[in-house]
């Protein structure tokens, strides 16, 4: 080779051996002599080991290929239980987490575990977290949590989670050789390096759960099957009040367990209190392992007589699994002073009845009027008045005007379309502007997020797709047929995929969003630009 350098001109000649050992040892290569204009010069020696070849040890080091071939080596799931021995109704935590030693592209679940014998509730992961690195059998991994699952056992015995199943698409890098005597080297130095999308499916493993029955001694009467941490509390609106007048008892119970399957605590009222079925509140927090939330009941009591009227303290049990043993809380005693007011129940022979069957019997059984009665005459017959044609009409009208309708409706929804083909680009500069005030705080998550609402927006409003049936594949499909450029289609996917997994991957710099953005205003133009419709 030849160099010319502020007009001074240098020359090298570069001489490549390939030699293949044969043998176990320490061999020294000695040094190579050259003579130029007159002087004798020579490199230095080089020492070479030669070990005995280990294939497993160097198994998916050495080449992209190496990884197609041993893809399950590089990429698998997990699913961890906190615990395997638990109560019936106590909870476990199943956490899935994918390790892997290659670069995620795309991932969807493709099979969900039915969870027989458990009544499960999803947990939310933890804001967005980032993968992080595990190291197994001193081989690391990095590790992204892809999913959490509450479960909560209905029946004792062994009992099996099954796996979950997921496929991924991954980007492995392959070399292709630039002839038969490269394949002496396995090194990409010698030949031309580039990647591959391979489709990989994974399974988790199986977990074998033993439930133990809750005893059946100590077991109180209150108690109706939830197991966890409880605390019950009651209120009352007011004390004192009037006959026939509401007032409201509030019964909260909260704590850590399956909320959802608290049941209606056993309320013991005075029959001089009349109550209605409760208006019942619940709320779930799903954002911890532990699931915990709240069951609120409130009553409508109505004392119809004078006096002091007793309400008995509530007893709720729960089985706490911590400490093995059942648990009663009792709420206080409440009293109801009850004065005088607007009587509905009389004395005599209609004595006792409530409100509701006092209105029953006033429909059935009419008083015998002691006081004058006036009759008059109906002025004019209901038949071949205005009103009788007026009603005879009306259900022509009805069905006329629904007729109309009808036909606007269908002429608005063919129009619909166009409409929403026509602001497809608008929306996309909405949000590609949105997505710029992101970037330029470097907030990466939502800065991904807008990108992927921009595109996946736009494709969806100009072909006139819907979001039920937007996908990929259609996507891709939709714009073939419309004669768009293919590397323009095939760019596109790639823009969606990498939004898609950017929770995935670890965190990039600001010259990479920008390159993002920039990419996504230009795959946009130029479907635009392409697009006949």
């Amino acid at each position: 080779t030849m160099q010319f350098i502020n007009g001074v001109s240098t020359q090298s000649v570069s001489y490549i051996y390939v030699l293949q050992p044969v043998k176990e040892g320490k061999f020294v290569i000695g040094p190579a002599y050259v003579v130029a204009n007159g002087t004798q010069m020579r490199s230095n020696p080089v020492t070479i080991e030669v070990v005995k070849n280990n294939p497993k040890k160097n198994k998916g080091k050495n080449s992209g290929g190496d990884v197609a071939d041993n893809i399950e080596e590089h990429i698998f799931l997990r699913a961890i239980v906190d615990k395997s021995k638990v109560y019936q109704g106590e909870q476990i935590t199943v956490l899935y987490k994918l390790y892997t030693k290659i670069d995620i592209i795309d991932m969807k679940i493709s099979k969900s575990p039915a969870y027989i014998g458990f009544w499960s509730q999803d947990i939310e992961l933890p804001g967005k977290k980032r993968p992080y690195q595990e190291t197994i059998n001193d081989v690391p991994y990095t590790v992204v949590e892809i999913k959490q699952v509450a479960l909560f056992p209905q029946r004792s015995g062994k009992l099996d989670i099954e796996p979950m199943e997921a496929e991924f698409v991954a980007r492995i890098r392959v070399n292709k050789r630039r002839s038969a005597f490269d394949d002496l080297f396995n090194n990409p130095f010698f030949g031309f390096s580039s990647t591959k999308n391979v489709s990989v499916n994974v399974v988790a493993n199986k977990i074998k759960v033993e439930v133990k029955s809750l005893p059946s001694y100590g077991k109180p009467a209150s108690f109706n099957g939830i197991v966890g941490k409880f605390n019950i509390q009651t209120s009352l609106d007011k004390e004192e009040t009037k006959t026939n007048e509401a007032v409201t008892l509030r019964i909260k119970i909260s704590g850590s367990g399956n909320v959802k399957l608290l049941d209606l605590p056993e309320l013991e009222l005075p029959q001089t209190i009349e109550t209605y079925e409760p208006k019942i509140t619940d709320y779930v927090s799903k954002k911890k392992k532990i699931i915990s939330g709240s069951k609120s009941f409130e009553y409508l009591l109505i004392p119809r007589h004078e006096g002091k009227h007793n309400i008995q303290p509530i007893e709720f049990t729960y089985f706490d699994p911590s400490r093995e043993k059942y648990v009663t809380v009792t709420t206080q005693e409440y009293f109801i002073n009850a004065t005088p007011g607007d009587e509905v129940v009389t004395s005599g022979a209609v004595s006792g009845f409530s409100k509701e069957e006092l209105e029953l019997l006033g429909e059935d059984i009419r008083f015998i009027k002691s006081n004058d009665v006036s009759f008059h005459r109906q002025e004019s017959p209901f038949f071949g008045s205005p009103k009788f044609y007026g009603l005879a009409l009306f259900p022509m009208l009805l069905f006329v005007g629904f007729v109309f309708y009808w036909k606007k409706h269908e002429r608005s929804a063919s129009n619909s379309s166009l409409v929403k083909s026509s602001h497809a680009k608008k929306l996309a500069k909405k949000h590609l502007s949105i997505a710029g005030k992101y970037l330029k705080s470097n907030e990466r998550d939502k800065f991904y997020e807008e990108i992927s609402r921009a595109l996946w927006g736009y494709v969806g409003d100009r072909l006139t797709i819907s979001g039920s049936e937007l996908s990929k594949d259609l996507i891709e499909e939709r714009l073939l047929s419309l004669e768009i450029n293919k590397e323009v289609v095939q760019e596109l996917i790639g823009a969606l995929n990498k939004c898609e997994m950017s929770r995935f991957s670890p965190s990039e710099s600001s010259g990479e969003m920008k390159e993002m953005y920039n990419e996504s205003i230009r795959l946009i133009s130029e479907i635009e630009s392409q697009l006949k419709v």
